[in-house]
């Protein structure tokens, strides 16, 4: 029931007009990719010059970028991400004293050292200004953008590319969290530039490709602990689509080795500070028990008193750090085995909850809820505006990505190149699945959104041209 209570209420019910749109563009679409106007179109954009095309993209997402780091006033904390944390943490590293709580200035390893440790060498260098790091994170979206670029070009072509890339360069969600500190900035980067290797590696095979991807993971694990999926996501592929088992469980192995061997240096660190070895992130018990207890919903941390049905274990006064961890990991495993269906029923409504249409705009709520001193607001038309932008190009771009993945399943042969489009459908339903064991909220789709506008390029060519191609490949055999 709270699957689908789930699933009624972010998707099904949200999004009314939108649907319709669609419904009608879906419509004109069938009657379009028969018709010769497709054609044409299709050879005009066959023939668009990719590299000229691409400084554009790159150069007005890089504008559109820089434009909002300077338009919006938001100053941290936040009231959704967790901004105020990574900014000082950075300033704690800077003076000197070392990696601390933010609430109680002991050593801490609560959250991942990778994005405050970046930041702090920026700040030493060039002083602790925000606005340093807000350039930085234009950059990386920007390359991010690139790196859409150039994956859609490994699995479809170039042109294909520049579709995905502009996609991904007008994303809404992605221009307007330049200005909010996010490890995934940079995260993004390193997780893609791995999922980039793992294609080519794919497509032809080289154990050198392998290792620099899972150095790559490993690198990104220390940003975001999100990556230490990619593992999982060889597997998955190789034993699938590769139908080579030998293969999946080397690849497996040899990344989840290089992405603990990076965590290594962090671990050894919290051996020394609380005695155990934390390889990443001492959050994840608490995590998982504030999504895995008897009053846990869908969308935020529940954290139950004992009259509630709260764990007697995690409640404990005066726990560390470490045994909170514990305590939350073990409160939470104890809750799902002796409630597995209603665990995979909570499992289910977050993801539909994370993926659903109705408009929160938690990006736009950290933009303008805390600002510099003096600033005023945007006006509620202005608000509105953004809230309805960002909801209508998400649903457009999750209902093409959506219509993409099941044209490729469904398809009797892709070319070879279009193989790999299967690393980025096990990329997203992985994360997904990972994601809701314990993390439900929004935000938390941001990682995987650049992978869904390739999809939803692919979604978009498909719909509109695919009689064209269908005719093209069979010509090519003829």
């Amino acid at each position: 029931m709270i699957a689908i209570n789930s699933f009624v209420n972010y998707m099904l019910y949200p999004a009314d007009n939108l649907k319709i749109i669609l419904a009608v563009i879906l419509a004109i679409s069938f009657i379009f990719r028969r018709s010769p106007l497709a054609s044409k179109i299709y050879d005009a954009f066959s023939k668009i010059p990719v590299k000229p095309s691409l400084i554009i993209i790159l150069a007005v997402s890089f504008a559109l970028r820089l434009f909002w780091i300077f338009w919006s006033q938001h100053v941290p904390p936040a009231p959704i991400s967790e901004d105020i944390l990574i900014w000082t943490h950075a300033k704690d590293l800077v003076a000197g004293y070392g990696f601390r709580s933010y609430w109680t200035q002991q050593p801490t390893a609560f959250r991942p050292i990778g994005y405050p440790l970046v930041l702090a060498g920026l700040f030493k260098l060039f002083g602790p200004h925000l606005v340093l790091a807000e350039i930085l994170q234009v950059f990386l979206n920007v390359l991010c953008v690139f790196c859409v670029f150039y994956i859609s070009k490994q699995i479809v072509s170039p042109q294909f590319g520049l579709l995905a890339a502009l996609l991904y360069g007008f994303y809404p969600t992605a221009i307007m969290s330049t200005k909010i500190l996010l490890d995934e900035h940079l995260f993004l980067v390193l997780w893609m530039v791995s999922i980039i290797l793992l294609i080519s590696d794919f497509q032809k095979p080289a154990w050198s490709k392998v290792i620099v991807a899972g150095f790559a993971t490993g690198l990104s694990a220390i940003f975001r602990t999100y990556s230490i999926i990619t593992c999982g996501i060889a597997f998955v592929v190789w034993a699938v689509a590769k139908r080579n088992f030998a293969g999946a469980v080397k690849r497996g192995a040899v990344i989840a080795f290089l992405t603990v061997l990076c965590a290594v240096p962090w671990g050894v660190r919290n051996y020394l500070r609380f005695g155990a070895p934390v390889l990443w992130t001492t959050a994840i018990g608490t995590n998982m028990y504030f999504a895995n207890n008897p009053t846990s919903n869908v969308r935020y941390p529940v954290n139950p008193d004992l009259e509630h049905g709260g764990d007697p274990g995690f409640l404990t006064p005066n726990l560390s750090e470490i045994q909170k961890d514990y305590a939350g990991r073990k409160a939470a495993m104890n809750w799902i085995k002796n409630n597995p269906l209603i665990f995979v029923d909570k499992m289910i409504g977050r993801g539909f909850y994370m993926m659903g249409f109705d408009p929160e705009g938690w990006v736009i709520d950290d933009n303008f809820t805390n600002l510099k001193s003096g600033a005023q607001p945007p006006s509620r038309r202005t608000k509105k505006f953004l809230m309805k932008t960002e909801q209508a190009y998400y649903f457009v771009a999750f209902i093409f990505a959506l219509i993409g993945s099941i044209i490729y399943f469904i398809q009797k042969k892709s070319s070879g190149k279009e193989e790999g489009m299967i690393y980025i459908i096990v990329t997203v339903l992985l994360y997904i699945f990972a994601t809701v064991v314990a993390l439900g909220h929004r935000k938390y789709k941001f990682p995987i959104e650049p992978f869904l506008c390739i999809l939803a390029a692919y979604g978009i060519t498909q719909i509109f041209f695919g009689h064209v191609t269908e005719r093209m490949k069979k010509s090519m055999l003829s």
